[in-house]
């Protein structure tokens, strides 16, 4: 604001004290209201407009993958054709990218082995004569007949179809086993104790391709140490009792084209059931990979690391007792990297990072479908807890429950760019839908993030949080059927900070922006909310902007525009709000005004019980009712501006209060009345948003 001492009113600005309206120094509407490169006229000075908001970019689409665009017209990519992913039967899966079931390794050759093996290979065909050499003429009966002949440094291993009830242990050397194809070529064991791997790596590499590993507590184990190395090529693992995969003390573990599904679902008492799990400085590399219909958890990681390429996780149920459901779960200083991933019909959280020094990168990620297990604690799509970090690029969240985003305590941060959370939904209690959540002093930035139909509060940032957001759009928040819920694009508050730079929030319900409690702060450049609808049921709210209870407003080139109420409003002793190159227009009433079930009419800036607004260079342009409202011993300080085409330019209600500082240079004109200072109802303040979720 200016330090400027008030001055009397230049003859071009009409006086604030005479009660009829003034056209002499009148601007015409297309002056007033157009953009000049950038601007606006205000008749004082030039009010430069906020820049425009630059949109995610999730495009060009990963190989396979559909573009398609929502209502706002977003563009994102699918993995599936229009009709969804396929259920596919045994040796098929739906690979994200392709147009439904593919093999999943080699397809069945017309004879009884893989075609094209290496010399020296040994064949077994559990279907032979006893007695055989190892041929393939005369193939050994199993696995076990074919290892005793291979040399310590290991072989090559031919299986023709048929089901091998063996366990396969490698401890040294280099092992290579080949079925002759996914669909017709399996392996199980029903003997032997509990639990232990059907297939094993430890100390030794092998190699298994085309493939079924199914049934027994565990399909496949890579542990000891480093040198353990298992690498599965189109194998199908199901049907395991604790886990389908696990890579443990250093282990490594990688999976290409292959598929995992069906891990103690038909138990009915199963604790467990996890996809996979890794831990303790072990390995899992999974390149095209799909993990489907599992129990408890589809990925454990903790003290090791995983990544993750052209990989869908769908269909993650809870344990019988219902906990959990969650697609990764990632502690205990582990990280994960992601690329090309789909993770939908999860149960609990999709995304679960926490403990120090834990870390998820991920790019190219769709989440979607996070269903709620208990009624406020549940359905999250990306949760940051405990120190971890999470770095997402090129994201979709969408049809998550409770929070689609949650960050929680300090040292929990997040970087979200190019990303989209859409349509989060509430619990089956009817309560939160937010699309996402900083709670307990955690941080994170976003850069070009759009929040839509999003149920409850699109942005919130609460009890000391931080949020630095840099080209943010926040638009249709709040169901038209909710009652009770809050509906505000981003609500602030409890000595949390935000900073914005670009940013578009419309079509909101209670408040565009919602700031409340001393110590909270926000500060921003080039912010624009228009559009804030307020509920169909009982018609209130609607405010732009709010800010209460000692909390602090800075910004500089916003645009407040067909909001109801207020555009912006300051509530209570301490809180200040500071604007720089700011327009006010069209300020609707309330709902509830209009209605005829409240008197409270609309202001473009309001100060009430003591709030202090301070405005330079701004326009307050055809609002419904008053241009500025103080009441209750709120406190305006405004320099060079216009106030124009209102039924009141100024209400003051604050008593003994000099009009002289909200006339320093601001013009007053083609108002019904000037000055009113009648005490006039006044809008109310907001209820804090309740609930941490933590």
């Amino acid at each position: 604001m200016s330090s400027r001492l008030p001055v009397a009113l230049a003859s071009v600005f009409f006086p604030l004290f005479v009660g009829a309206c003034g056209g002499d120094d009148a601007l015409t509407d297309a002056a007033v209201d157009a953009p000049v490169d950038g601007a606006v006229d205000a008749g004082v000075t030039i009010v430069a407009l906020p820049e425009a908001v630059v949109a995610p970019s999730l495009l060009p689409c990963p190989t396979g993958w559909q573009e398609v665009s929502d209502g706002a017209g977003q563009a994102s990519c699918d993995p599936w054709p229009a009709t969804g992913a396929v259920d596919c039967p045994t040796g098929e899966a739906h690979f994200p990218g392709a147009p439904g079931c593919t093999t999943v390794g080699a397809a069945c050759p017309t004879g009884a082995f893989a075609s094209g093996m290496p010399a020296g290979t040994v064949f077994v065909d559990r279907a032979a004569s006893a007695g055989g050499d190892g041929t393939e003429s005369t193939p050994f009966v199993t696995i076990a007949e074919a290892r005793a002949v291979l040399p310590a440094t290991g072989g090559v291993v031919a299986l023709a179809r048929g089901a091998y009830d063996e366990e396969v242990r490698v401890e040294s050397g280099e092992l290579t086993i080949v079925g002759a194809c996914t669909a017709e070529t399996s392996l199980t064991r029903t003997a032997g104790d509990a639990p232990r791997a059907i297939v094993s790596a430890r100390g030794g590499q092998l190699t298994m391709r085309n493939v079924r590993i199914f049934g027994a507590e565990i399909g496949v184990a890579s542990v000891v140490d480093a040198t353990s190395l298992l690498t599965l090529e189109g194998v199908q693992i199901d049907d395991t009792k604790v886990s389908g995969a696990i890579a443990l003390d250093g282990g490594r573990l990688v999976m290409r084209d292959s598929a995992v599904r069906d891990t103690a679902l038909g138990t009915g008492t199963s604790e467990s059931g996890r996809a996979f799990q890794v831990l303790d400085a072990a390995e899992i590399v999974l390149e095209r990979v799909v993990i489907e219909r599992v129990r408890d958890l589809a990925f454990y990681v903790a003290r090791a690391s995983t990544s993750m390429t052209d990989v869908a996780i769908r269909g993650v149920a809870p344990t019988a007792s219902g906990d959990k459901g969650r697609a990764l779960e990632v502690l205990g200083g582990a990280t994960v990297t992601l690329s090309r991933v789909v993770i939908e019909d999860v149960y609990d959280v999709a995304l679960l990072v926490g403990q120090e020094g834990t870390s998820l990168t991920a790019e190219d990620l769709l989440v979607r479908r996070v269903a709620p297990s208990i009624p406020a604690e549940s359905g999250r799509g990306l949760e940051v807890v405990s120190g971890a970090h999470a770095a997402v690029t090129r994201a979709v969240f969408d049809e998550c429950s409770q929070t689609a985003v949650f960050l929680s305590g300090a040292g929990a941060t997040a970087g979200l760019t190019d990303v989209v959370v859409s349509r989060t939904r509430p619990n089956a209690d009817g309560t939160s839908g937010r699309g996402c959540q900083l709670v307990g002093g955690a941080a994170a930035t976003f850069d070009r993030v759009v929040f839509d139909s999003n149920y409850d509060v699109a942005v919130f940032v609460n009890e000391g949080s931080t949020l630095d957001a840099t080209d943010l759009t926040v638009t249709r928040t709040g169901s038209e059927m909710a009652t009770g819920q809050d509906g505000s694009g981003m609500a602030v508050q409890f000595g949390s900070t935000v900073t914005l730079t670009r940013a578009l929030l419309s079509e909101n319900r209670s408040h565009g922006i919602f700031v409340d409690g001393e110590g909270t702060v926000v500060s921003g450049s080039d912010i624009t909310v228009r559009d804030t609808r307020g509920w169909e049921v009982g018609g209130v709210g609607g405010v732009g902007i709010g800010v209460q209870h000692g909390a602090s407003l800075t910004l500089t080139r916003s645009l407040l525009e067909r909001n109801r109420e207020v555009g912006v409003l300051g509530h209570h002793n301490g809180t200040t709000i500071t604007l720089t190159d700011a327009t006010v227009r069209d300020t609707l009433n309330s709902g509830c005004f209009e209605a005829g079930a409240c008197d409270v009419r609309s202001a473009g800036l309001a100060a009430i019980s003591g709030a202090h607004l301070g405005a330079e260079r701004f326009l307050v342009t055809g609002g419904a009712f008053a241009g500025v409202q103080l009441a209750l011993g709120g406190e305006m300080d405004l320099y060079q501006g216009e106030v124009r085409g209102h039924l009141i330019g100024a209400a003051v209600g604050t008593g003994g209060f000099d009009v002289a500082r909200i006339s320093d240079e601001v013009a007053y004109h083609d108002n019904e009345t000037n000055l009113d200072a009648t005490e006039l109802p006044v809008p109310g303040a907001g209820d804090p948003i309740m609930g941490s979720g933590s």
